[in-house]
């Protein structure tokens, strides 16, 4: 880990709650300059933003909000459409940046700024680590740490009208305002539990995770379900439509299912009723590629893994295990691992795809042994493997 990183980590622990009593709006570039000015002094901030995506693939920019310690920014992002300077100031890692479930704001600075946005700090996240709840509601989160109660009445607003209403302004000031007070304390307590560098390190691999999952987008094998949801994808970007509009997903496995290659057949499962005529001919083709395709009858043929009963058992107790370390350190079960990436690891015979960074000090060195020991077990010989060639179950 970077010594850069952590030293700005570490100095987002070093400043006092503050809450907030000035807001901005901008909707012009004058004021677009005056924020950029002042967030080039921060060494934090937090964000937020307001979009709409009813009827279109990406989402539509709306609003921006962003805390300092000193005041609140609403920008304008109807108003104001190039904000390239303000991009350049939210990639740099000299400055935190301070969400609550981040992925759909990133998503929307994705496409808005078109570059990576660095040093990432998810309340949400944060947690998750501590006696909080899993993928706990901000307003929930705000009432536990500081006390204080906000409503989400502008939820399912229309951000895309203008003016704002003030019920509007103030919904979104109250999204953002106690961003950095929840911070503070929330970083207060991951550091007096011992947990600060397991969140850095549970930050760190996320943003390598979404990093990774963007470049080994089209990288995936070519079997009938990833060439349509591809193709699915493309169509949806190219006429600006949500995905599940085209074609749901219950569609496509019904399609795989009966493993149907023609525009007839297609259009009479009760799950694809809806699906226009071209793109069920344009599903019946890939079908029927797949079904010619060498790699395609092999994928075909090949059954999903299932765990045989020794292996079952062996699921079960390295869930207990994981359960027990969660009760333990006071974090969500879920933050450790899940179950399918514990089912990958029987089958490899390896807790490595699952058990690392952090999560070496959450299990103990004789937990981690004797999971080694129950996975080592299960390629021993025994007297009821024709029993477990039987009793099966899908993970």
């Amino acid at each position: 880990m970077a010594v850069g990183v952590l030293g700005a980590a570490i100095c987002a622990l070093q400043s006092e709650p503050k809450f907030l009593t000035k807001i901005t709006y901008i909707d012009d570039r004058g004021g677009l300059n005056r924020l950029c000015q002042h967030v080039a002094q921060q060494t934090m901030i937090a964000i937020d933003t307001e979009f709409i995506r009813e009827k279109t693939y990406y989402p539509e920019p709306c609003l921006l909000q962003l805390a300092t310690r000193q005041q609140v920014f609403l920008l304008d992002l109807i108003a104001v459409d190039d904000c390239s300077s303000l991009c350049q100031l939210l990639a740099q890692t000299a400055i935190s940046k301070v969400f609550h479930s981040c992925e759909q704001d990133l998503e929307v600075l994705q496409q808005l700024c078109a570059n990576e946005i660095g040093m990432v700090f998810d309340t949400q996240l944060a947690a998750a680590f501590l006696a909080h709840g899993y993928q706990i509601s901000y307003e929930n989160l705000v009432a536990q740490c500081l006390n204080i109660w906000i409503g989400n009445n502008q939820t399912r607003s229309n951000w895309a009208q203008r003016p704002l209403s003030q019920k509007q302004k103030d919904y979104a000031v109250a999204d953002v305002v106690h961003l950095l007070p929840l911070w503070d304390s929330l970083s207060q307590e991951l550091q007096q539990n011992g947990k600060y560098y397991w969140f850095l390190e549970e930050s760190m691999q996320q943003a390598q995770h979404r990093y990774r999952q963007g470049a080994e987008h089209d990288a995936v094998p070519a079997t009938f379900l990833n060439r349509a949801r591809q193709w699915r994808e493309m169509k949806a970007q190219q006429i600006d439509r949500p995905r599940q509009w085209l074609i749901s997903d219950a569609c496509l496995q019904e399609i795989n299912h009966w493993q149907l290659d023609s525009q007839e057949g297609i259009l009479r499962l009760p799950k694809c009723k809806r699906l226009r005529g071209e793109y069920a001919q344009v599903l019946a083709q890939l079908m029927s590629a797949q079904k010619t395709s060498r790699s395609g009858s092999a994928a075909l043929r090949r059954k999903p893994p299932r765990l045989l009963g020794r292996e079952i058992d062996c699921l079960n107790k390295i869930n207990h295990m994981i359960e027990g370390a969660a009760r333990r350190h006071c974090i969500d079960a879920k933050l450790i691992t899940n179950r399918r990436k514990i089912v990958r690891g029987i089958q490899q015979r390896s807790r490595a795809n699952w058990c690392q960074t952090w999560r070496q000090e959450v299990l103990t060195a004789v937990e981690q042994q004797q999971i080694d020991d129950w996975l080592a077990a299960l390629d021993r010989p025994s007297n009821n493997d024709r029993a477990d060639r039987t009793n099966t179950t899908k993970p």
